[in-house]
């Protein structure tokens, strides 16, 4: 190394230094800085409340949200569901505005279909009555787009169950005569 160079190391070792030494603490002058407390940070139990985006068509008491999660096409959000063998289950799977397309798929553990509702729409439903097996593997399917799915059921009393079975034949009656006609669902 040349002189004009270590003369050159040498000073800006020094400038280091002396600017160092003048931004330690000293005991006279101790480092006080405000501290704030940090928002919480951290994973939370539980899954995202779909309550904004979700709300059924009108409010139910014995509506349950069974499940919810994130995806992109072709993901599935899926859970068991318990319903006692005299009773029938609305099961709807609801999803963020970026969800294009939904399917609901229910089976019982041993893989019998139970129901499907894979219209190209963004509401699915089905009506589960017995006879059925007291535990149902309810799945939603995103079809097309990405987002936030929710599964939710709801228990059918006796007296709903002939109206709700009606209902269910009338809809697939009028979805079937528009398939038929070539028009599209909305």
């Amino acid at each position: 190394m040349s002189g004009g160079t270590r003369l050159g190391t040498l000073l800006a070792l020094t400038a280091l230094g002396v600017a160092a030494a003048g931004c330690a603490r000293t005991a006279e002058t101790p480092l006080r800085i405000a501290a704030k407390p940090l928002p919480r940070f951290g994973k939370l139990p539980g899954a995202p409340n779909p309550r904004s985006w979700a709300e059924p068509a009108r409010p139910a008491d014995s509506a349950e949200v069974i499940a919810v999660e994130a995806g992109v096409a072709g993901d599935r959000t899926a859970a068991l569901l318990e319903v006692p063998a005299d009773s029938c289950a609305v099961v709807i799977a609801r999803a963020t505005g970026s969800v294009e397309d939904l399917d609901l798929l229910a089976y019982g553990e041993d893989g019998a279909v139970l129901g499907t509702d894979e219209g190209p729409d963004k509401t699915p439903a089905l009506l589960i009555c017995p006879p059925h097996p007291g535990r149902i593997y309810v799945a939603a399917r995103i079809a097309s787009g990405h987002g936030l799915v929710a599964l939710g059921a709801e228990p059918i009393s006796s007296t709903q169950q002939e109206l709700a079975a009606y209902m269910q034949v009338q809809t697939e009656k009028m979805r079937k005569a528009v398939q038929e006609s070539g028009a599209q669902l909305d």
